[in-house]
């Protein structure tokens, strides 16, 4: 993650990482960046959980980066989007289920942030880098506004259920 943050910098950019690690070893690398790059004006790294803080950075910051290798929802992109935030995600789980790149989907309605279909810092790298380059030429709004629009409350699947239930209870008859 370092890696894509240097990027991120490289490019002019800022970056922040917020978060906690259950692993003793990455948290005290977490620890040891912030350290390292606590007066950098384009890197922060602070390694705590801070909720109200986190709904901050969504609101200010353009993109979200979300590498998950397994995430079987994924609520966190769903939160940058709502923000306004345009996710970059790997292709895995729910991630998949809920953000739709444009160079891969075909139906402009739905497209709204970037995914990774392998997981690696070179494809990280990728998407980051054509999501910087795509907010530069102003191509992001349909983005942002996909996102903030889209409705991931249970009501129009709550409301799939009762037909699908009421189909199979007529079905009975």
């Amino acid at each position: 993650m370092i890696e894509v943050l240097l990027l991120a910098k490289e490019a002019s950019c800022q970056g922040i990482l917020l978060g906690t690690s259950p692993l003793k070893k990455e948290q005290a690398v977490f620890e040891k960046l912030a350290d390292t790059y606590k007066g950098d004006s384009h890197l922060r790294f602070l390694p705590t959980f801070d909720e109200p803080l986190s709904r901050l950075l969504y609101a200010a910051a353009d993109f979200f980066l979300m590498p998950s290798s397994f995430e079987p929802c994924g609520l966190s992109q769903m939160i940058a989007m709502r923000y306004g935030t345009v996710p970059i995600v790997h292709h895995v789980g729910g991630l998949k289920d809920t953000v739709f790149d444009p160079r891969y989907e075909n139906a402009s309605h739905k497209v709204n942030g970037f995914s990774l279909h392998k997981l690696s810092t070179t494809e990280l790298k990728k998407s980051l880098s054509f999501a910087i380059d795509s907010w530069r030429k102003d191509r992001c709004a349909l983005l942002v506004s996909n996102g903030i629009q889209h409705d991931y409350s249970w009501k129009v699947p709550a409301e799939e259920y009762v037909q699908i239930y009421q189909k199979v209870l007529s079905s009975k008859k």
